[in-house]
């Protein structure tokens, strides 16, 4: 297994890696009798967007965000609901609404519906989690209690960190073999009419293809392949009809 570094620590190549590799294990947390303003100093302090909510055990049963407390009365932001539209809200949404902006407590104003993750599961279901759910972290748990935090910021910084990793010098057919697999991985490469080379770690791509966006894919997915220090495309563009057998559904 290769190895590189990332937030001074000695971690699993990215196609390896798992959370716990690169989570952020110092964990500001507040508890849900915190004061609101207590919460906007910790994270102005630590320069954080976020911090979870932690009962008397550890567990996470919040998260206040910056977007949590972006209105309110104190700094002037709070949203005043027009009495037009007011007319048309459930009194309780009013409510709710009030004591979001207006609540004295972390427990008033978190969100309690917290996405969490464990520490060995994968970067890939990290991202789709932050994804599916349109969230930038995710608290990190093992037995309901928090052990880390992971942010969009943790993945792009795992990316960065691979380029040296990838720097290596391989023989050309090493090189070629790598990339033919990645051809093969791919449903919509027209693999029984392309051939492809790769000399002095330069990938030569040669034959036929059905459009343009196809001849783009293939010198994307080349430039990706670790080794392939450059792409040349030969490649012929062949558009066929949209009813055509050879288009994948």
């Amino acid at each position: 297994m290769t190895w590189i570094k990332a937030n001074g620590r000695r971690i699993a190549e990215p196609l390896h890696m798992n959370v716990l590799d690169i989570m952020t294990r110092k964990v500001a947390t507040v508890t849900p009798e915190t004061p609101v303003l207590e919460v906007a100093a910790l994270l102005a302090e630590r320069r954080v967007s976020a911090v979870p909510v932690t009962d008397g055990e550890g567990r996470t049963v919040g998260i206040i965000s910056e977007g949590d407390l972006m209105r309110r009365p104190e700094s002037g932001t709070e949203r005043r609901t027009p009495w037009w539209l007011g007319a048309f809200l459930w009194p309780d949404r009013l409510a709710e609404r009030f004591i979001k902006t207006h609540g004295l407590r972390a427990e008033d104003v978190m969100t309690t519906n917290v996405v969490t993750i464990a520490p060995g599961a994968s970067l890939a279901e990290a991202a789709q989690l932050m994804e599916r759910h349109g969230v930038k972290r995710l608290p990190v748990t093992r037995e309901d209690r928090i052990v880390g935090i992971v942010a969009r910021a943790d993945l792009v910084r795992a990316l960065a960190a691979v380029a040296p990793a990838r720097a290596g010098v391989e023989d050309d057919s090493t090189v070629r073999e790598r990339l033919e697999q990645a051809l093969e991985r791919e449903r919509w490469v027209p693999f029984n009419d392309l051939f492809v080379t790769v000399i002095e770690h330069r990938a030569h791509l040669w034959g036929t293809v059905h459009s343009q966006t196809q001849a783009q894919a293939l010198q994307i997915l080349a430039r990706g392949v670790p080794g392939v220090a450059s792409v040349e495309s030969h490649l012929t563009v062949n558009p066929v009809e949209i009813n055509s057998p050879l288009l994948i559904p």
